[in-house]
Formats: C-alpha cells, structure tokens, sequence
C-alpha cells in the first residue's frame, strides 16, 4: 500500500475511488426508489384512501431496516470468507435483478411488488454494508483510516440527501415513474461498473465455517462484539447516534412547519444542511486528528452535538399558523435554526468517525466484517426503539419540540455517562484539548510504538503534563505508573483510577505498594498492554536527567518486553514544571502555543538492558531541550 500526501489524493487510485463509488451509487439508489415510493404513497393519501397510504409509507421505512436485524450475521460471514471484491460483484448482480423487478413494479404500478423490491434491495445493502468498513483497513495505511472513513461518511450521507432530492423530484412529474426507473437503472449500471474496478481484496479468514441458522448468527456476532468492553461501548455509541439522527430527521419536517414557521423549502434546507455537515464534519476529523484515530475526539463531537440540539430546540415554542418560504423565513426569523442544524451535523461527523476508525484499529482484521455486522444489528435495533420512542411520547401527550428536547437531554446524560465509562474517551479528550490549544507540538518516530503486543515506555519526567503528552500522541491505551498519594487527589485520583493507572511507593513510604505496583505492571504486560513509567522517580529540578531507578530491571526480570525510550523537550520552564518553583504554583511564563516536542526512539532489547544505555539513548533524543 502506498500513502498520500494530498488530502484528496485518494480519489486518484484504484485502492478507493472505485469502492467509493461503489458504495456511493448503492446509497443513492436506495434513497432515490424509497423517497420515490414514499412520495407515491403520499400522493394516494391525497385522493382519499390515507390508512393504506400511512401504513405503506411506515412499511418503507421498516423494510429496510428489517433485513440489517435479519441478515446481517451472514454478510459479515461472507466478508470475512470470501474476496471482498468478488463478494461485491455477486451483490451488484444481484442488484441489477432487483432493480428491474423495481421498475416493472413502477410500470404495473403493484404496491406488493414495489415494497418487495425495497426490502430486497435492504437485503442487498445489508451485505454490502460490512465491507463498507472492513475493506479499508486492508488497502489503507493506518494513517489514511480516519481520512478514507471522513470520506465514506461524507459520500453516505451526501448520497443520502441527493437520493431524497432526487426520488422526490422526479416523482413529482406526470411521468413520475417512468423517470425513476430510468434514474435506479442508470445508477445501478454506474455501480456496476466502479465494482468491476475494485481490487481484489484477499478473504481474512477463509477457513471459516459459515453458520446458516440468521438467528444463531446474528446472537455469536452479538459475543463477538461484547467480547471487548471498549468495541462494545463503542458500538453503543454508534447506535446512539442512529437513535439521535431517527428521531431528529423525523421530527424535523413537522417541528419544522409547526413550531418554526418554515414551509417545505425550509424544511428540505434542514435536511440538506444537516447531510451535508455531517460529510464535512466526517472530513474535518481527518484533519483535527493529524490523520491518526483519535479518541478524545468523541466526546467533543457529543459535546457541540448536545449544545446545538438544545439550542434548537425551544420547548417554548407555540404553534404558528403561517409557514414562510425559505427567503421569507431567513429574513423574518434569521438563520439560528440553520447554524443550528449546521452544527449538529459537523459535530455527529466528528463524533462519528472516530467511533468506526477505533473499531478498525482495535479489531483483529479476520473478525472485522463480523464485528461491523453486529453495530449494524445493534443500530438498526436503536433505530427501531427511536420509532418506538418517538410513538410513545405521542401518545403521552408530549408535544414534537418535547421529543426533541428529552433526546437532547438523553445526549447529555450519554455524554456524562460515556466520559467515566470509557476513561480513555474522556482522558484523551482533556490530553487533545491542552496539547492542541497550548503547544504547538513537534513529534517524530512515534510508528516506533508497537500497534500490537506488550511494551514498556519510559521517558524523561519534566512536567506534570509529560504522560498527557505521551498520551495524546500514543495510538494505543498506556497504563503509567505513578506516585501512590496522586491516587488520593479529589477527582484526578479518580480519573487516574479509572485510567486503571499503577501506583507506586519507595521502599521506605511503603514496600508492600511498591511491590504491588511490579506485580500490576508486569500482569498488564503479560496481557499484552503498554506499562509507562518515568525511571528518575521524581520531576527533574534543574532541567536534566536524573538518576535512573532500578524498577524496570526488575520488571524486565519477570517479563522481558521491548523498552521504547521517549523524550519530551521543551517543557522545563513550563507551569507545568519546577522551574520557578513549586508545579502550577508560579506565574505561567511562555504557555500559549509555546514549541514543545515528543521523540521516540528504537526499541531497547530486554535481554541486553542497562539504565545507563536507556538515560543515554533519552539524552540524546531529548538534545538540548529540556
């Protein structure tokens, strides 16, 4: 695989463009034939017989739910099974059968047949949707995922809006469905042909035996998930999102027309606002997180999202009995509503990319596909509780902007529950904020740190900001060792612990917790976890290296690990450092985006380990900057 500097470079190679497209021209096609449908069976409801149209338009949207609940096991079998490549061009075959049967529904004008062939095409969908993401980390580099992931998210929700703009449209013309089946054939014909230059992917675990019970499937896909406790709260995450976005595009239009005063064109400005900063918002992740998946970006994407969904949402509002246009609507009551939903949107971008770059980085490439098959399972089942939600708060009574507003409420207690739950969304998050609003941060030999297996980090200890550091530019979690009476600071004592931190005490203070701490360390490390420790023990008082401590050795003694020597410069003389005094006591002197750095350096190897071959390699990383 070869790497891009362009930001837009992607689109230029065969690794992506033509999956891209493949993927783009399948979520277009289904959001042009269901928004076609819909508008079909609104229009019935116009001359008279509304209960069958209401019942046929709540069908659209159930059957192509339904076959990611039922079918979603298998297309995560085939995907791990078979060539990814091969596996899409079966599909897009079998697109091209459900396709015509669409358009002969539109030409006999058959309901059966029409909501037949949507629901197929959700089952054609529903096995595509695994190698949506499974395939990238095959034919990208690790520093490429958030950057092919920005670009999916923004051509899946582009193809979204497109698709409803444009099933509503052509419909609308006396000729309705002879235009739409022309649109659906010619979209499919394009799929077809970006899937026929998709490069063979190799299958990731070929031996595997394919389980035909959906249901016995779909529930080993549902332990595969909850197998790790960070996959499994991230898929939650996904599918809270899916839960967000149902009710909010649900209730938009009426909310809309009711409580806003906006007509359709208001309405439709909403709704493509909304699509669309969500693509930008999926992009912009890419370039926040310096190309590498970063976790505090999730809960600063839950964050803005929850900010500008109570902004939106007036519980206050009465009901008004003009609907403006879109240019009488902006001049009578301004944009706030627009700037409004343009936030939501960037910010579900970048809260959802992160969430799927992490189950890509931290799922074994064999149980991918599988994985991802089991978020869809749990989504399209969150989407499924938003519609149940959103009936019972109706029926109790609660008007449209209280719908909106508890699930804003309900995004804020996600957001305050998810922090404490996942300590290394929130710590990541804090590390992201102070390196990226404070310093201006050079960092080099960073691959050096293994994605994979047990390691120790040690590192010259300047500051108390130097594991935040470390952590902010580390892509795996690191369980520091630190000084035991830290463990007892109200709420840093907490997040330490929750950070599953290792304290540790002298000989003197208390050997039973120094003990303890080897014993920690060297179990994360049989578990395959990151250990980082600062060998000097204490923060340096005059800005260079101090006697190294024996720790390590007896560490490496019980579990010889690689040692990855790292060097932070820049921060001696920081408020974060004795320079002046007593930590963060002083005057802050140089803070706001001072030059700081973080080097790694080659592994150490165990067995021929010293202290002063580590002190010189960190010396000779950090240079003359302290």
């Amino acid at each position: 695989m070869s790497q891009t500097k362009n930001h837009f470079a992607l689109f230029t190679e065969r690794r992506f463009w033509p999956f891209f497209g493949t993927q783009f021209t399948n979520l277009l096609n289904d959001n042009v034939f269901k928004n076609a449908l819909i508008f079909l069976f609104s229009y019935q409801a116009l001359t008279g017989n509304h209960v069958q149209a209401s019942t046929l338009i709540n069908i659209c949207a159930a059957v192509l739910i339904l076959p990611y609940i039922l079918f979603s096991g298998y297309a995560g079998q085939f995907s791990d099974k078979y060539d990814k490549a091969l596996v899409i061009r079966y599909v897009k075959l079998l697109e091209i059968a459900i396709v015509i049967v669409a358009c002969f529904g539109l030409y006999i004008e058959s309901n059966f047949v029409l909501i037949s062939a949507l629901f197929l095409l959700g089952v054609q969908s529903t096995l595509l949707n695994p190698i949506k993401y499974s395939f990238l980390p095959q034919h990208l580099e690790s520093n490429e995922l958030m950057r092919g992931n920005g670009f999916m998210e923004m051509g899946n929700f582009t193809a979204i809006f497109a698709g409803t703009i444009i099933g509503t449209i052509l419909m609308s013309y006396p000729d309705g469905n002879r235009y739409v089946s022309v649109a659906i054939l010619c979209i499919t014909a394009f799929g077809w042909l970006f899937c026929l230059r998709v490069p063979r992917t190799p299958p990731t675990d070929p031996d595997l035996k394919i389980e035909w019970n959906p249901f016995k499937e779909n529930w080993a896909v549902l332990k595969l998930v909850a197998q790790n406790r960070t996959i499994f709260l991230t898929v939650l995450a996904i599918a809270w999102f899916w839960f967000f976005g149902s009710v909010f595009l649900a209730q938009v239009p009426s909310y809309t027309l009711l409580y806003l005063g906006g007509d359709k064109q208001v309405v439709s400005a909403i709704y493509g606002l909304f699509a669309i900063s969500i693509g930008l918002g999926a992009m912009l992740c890419d370039r926040i997180s310096t190309q590498e998946v970063e976790v505090g970006l999730i809960p600063f994407g839950m964050i803005g999202l929850t900010f500008f969904m109570f902004d939106f949402t007036n519980r206050d509002a009465v009901i008004v009995s003009e609907q403006l246009n879109l240019l009488n609507y902006i001049q009578t009551k301004g944009i706030r509503a627009f700037i409004d939903t343009i936030g939501m949107g960037m910010f579900c971008g970048i809260y959802l990319v992160p969430l799927y770059t992490l189950i890509q980085k931290r799922t074994p490439i064999s149980l991918c596909s599988r994985v991802i098959a089991g978020n869809n399972i749990i989504g399209a089942f969150f989407m499924v509780l938003a519609s149940i939600f959103a009936i019972v708060m109706v029926h109790l009574n609660f008007t449209i902007a209280d719908i909106l507003w508890c699930t804003s409420v309900a995004t804020l207690i996600l957001t305050l529950g998810v922090l404490p739950a996942v300590p290394e969304f929130f710590l990541r998050f804090i590390a992201w904020i102070l390196v990226n609003t404070l310093y201006r941060v050079e960092k080099e030999g960073l691959d050096k740190i293994p994605l994979k297996g047990p390691a120790i980090i040690v590192c010259n200890h300047v500051s108390f900001l130097d594991p935040v550091l470390i952590m902010a530019f580390c892509k795996r979690p690191i369980r520091f060792i630190m000084w035991y009476t830290y463990h007892n600071i109200p709420v840093i004592g907490w997040l330490f612990k929750r950070a599953k931190t290792i304290p540790i005490a002298g000989d003197k203070e208390d050997p039973s917790i120094k003990q303890k701490a080897l014993d920690d360390a060297v179990a994360a490390l049989r578990n395959g976890e990151l250990v980082g420790l600062f060998p000097e023990g204490t923060l340096t008082k005059d800005g260079h290296l101090g006697v190294f401590r024996g720790g390590i050795l007896q560490i490496l003694e019980q579990e010889p690990v690689p040692v990855i020597p790292i060097a932070v410069r820049g921060l001696w003389g920081s408020f974060f450092s004795c320079k002046h005094g007593r930590v963060m006591l002083h005057f802050p002197r140089n803070w706001f985006k001072n030059k700081i750095g973080i080097v790694a350096g080659d592994p150490l190897d165990p067995d021929n380990f010293t202290l002063d071959e580590c002190k010189d390699k960190i010396q000779a990383l950090r240079g003359d900057r302290a």
